[in-house]
């Protein structure tokens, strides 16, 4: 059991159509599996088969019920339940390489000048199959608002030390969260 996280993998989840192919990337995570928990927020979900699912799984692992609907209420919940330094995001229909958690970390116990890190996304449909591939920045030299022409980062691939987006006030109703929350973080850190 782990009882002090370093990582949470947070995922806000609102179906259970692909949960089961989520967890099972997690599974093969090669970071040690007493660094991290997974942290299902369900909305509008049955809490049971969430548990259910997540019984077949090895790794610690919590449900909770979002106070309101939507993935903003989900993910401030989410936030505010775990004292893990770190949050993997994830929603309930990605898959993760298997050495994401432990790319990352590394990466930010590397710098800690840095807020977040992302990655790119290998996009697949309903068979896995690869569809495409996605192009985002390498890294953001402006702390300008206006360079930002699209989200810098893809916010299932990304990780960010939790502190500091609880000091921005956590994720807002600004449509889209993840954008806005991107470009907050780049007002004060990397």
């Amino acid at each position: 059991m782990v009882l002090n996280p370093l990582i949470t993998v947070l995922i806000p989840c609102h179906s259970t159509q692909y949960l089961q192919d989520a967890l099972e990337s997690i599974a093969i995570q090669t970071l040690q599996k007493d660094l991290f928990e997974v942290l299902v927020i369900v909305d509008r979900v049955d809490p049971d088969s969430v548990k259910e699912i997540l019984s077949d799984f090895e790794f610690q692992s919590r449900v909770l019920n979002s106070p309101e609907p939507g993935i903003v209420a989900a993910l401030n919940f989410g936030l505010n339940n775990t004292s893990s330094e770190l949050i993997a995001r994830m929603d309930e229909d990605d898959v993760m390489t298997a050495r994401r958690l432990e790319m990352q970390k590394k990466f930010l116990d590397s710098n800690p000048d840095y807020a977040a890190v992302g990655g790119q996304l290998e996009l697949i449909n309903d068979a896995t199959k690869t569809i495409g591939f996605s192009n985002y920045p390498l890294s953001l030299q402006t702390k300008s608002f206006k360079a930002i022409k699209q989200s810098p980062l893809p916010h299932p691939g990304t990780m960010f030390r939790r502190g500091l987006v609880l000091e921005l006030g956590g994720y807002r109703d600004f449509l889209p969260e993840d954008w806005d929350l991107w470009v907050r973080i780049n007002e004060h850190w990397k």
